[in-house]
């Protein structure tokens, strides 16, 4: 388990074997807790927790938040993604499970595979409790010749139980993640109200050769989760844009300008 308050000294990379993982801020963020890593995403904390308690361990929690499990969204073909374990990659890899994967897992990378749909049901959960709701395309359908209207109700599937303090913890750093000072999407402020939120980074290649720039194909995807209001959630979002580079800077403009539209008609036909 995780002491928040624990501190980490990043100094901008952590070694693993004869491997060195880069943080993305190069020389470190320096004396680092949970509040910290999270709201300025750094990838040593997360390393090193990640390694501390295990993946194995990192997967049940994900799994407890959805990841791995399709939504049951009404799309065709909707993929359950992976949430990657030991077991799983002597079997489909053929490969033991080593550090550098506790590391790169832990930041969202290596085997794991999250759709947005997941993503958003995931901020959604935390936003409000643990509850689970169904994923739906409509929120109400009207027949033309008719005018007869079917609302779509929102029914919730389950929920996770999660300790208070720990949910406090996460709440409080996703709202860092956008207004305190070192936080990675500032670009998802709005006056309408405070947003709280997590950038993220699929990596495209496996690995960048220093010194060399990416291409449009090649450069990072974009991830942004959010919800809004931060202290009253009436939205949750998630946001990726292929190839975008940085969530903060690709991603949660866009989580932004939903977000803002949603606020400024809430409560009307508009925003429903």
């Amino acid at each position: 388990m995780i002491d928040p308050q624990e501190k980490i000294t990043c100094t901008g990379s952590l070694r693993a074997g004869r491997r060195s993982f880069r943080c993305w801020k190069k020389g470190g963020h320096g004396q680092v807790d949970f509040h910290k890593g999270l709201v300025e995403s750094c990838d040593v904390y997360f390393y090193t927790m990640g390694d501390r308690m295990g993946f194995d361990f990192v997967a049940e929690y994900a799994r407890k938040l959805g990841l791995g499990s399709k939504t049951d969204i009404a799309l065709a073909d909707e993929k359950a993604g992976l949430v990657p374990t030991a077991a799983w990659k002597r079997e489909k890899v053929r490969e033991p499970w080593y550090p550098a994967d506790n590391f790169m897992n832990s930041i969202g990378q290596g085997f794991l595979q999250v759709s947005p749909i997941q993503a958003a049901q995931m901020i959604g959960a935390v936003a409000n409790g643990g509850v689970f709701y169904q994923p739906l395309l409509l929120k109400r359908t009207r027949n033309r010749e008719t005018g007869a209207e079917k609302v779509f109700a929102p029914v919730e599937k389950r929920r996770a139980v999660f300790a208070p303090e720990a949910l406090e913890e996460v709440r409080s750093a996703l709202l860092g993640v956008t207004s305190e000072a070192g936080g990675t999407a500032h670009g998802a402020a709005t006056p309408l109200a405070p947003v709280a939120g997590k950038t993220g980074t699929a990596q495209v290649i496996a690995q960048k050769v220093p010194g060399t720039k990416l291409t449009a194909t090649t450069q990072d995807h974009a991830w942004f989760v959010a919800y809004a209001p931060a202290n009253d959630p009436k939205i949750a979002v998630a946001v990726i844009v292929e190839h975008g580079g940085h969530g903060g800077a690709a991603a949660a403009p866009v989580a932004k300008k939903v977000i803002e539209e949603y606020l400024r008609h809430a409560g009307t036909k508009t925003a429903q």
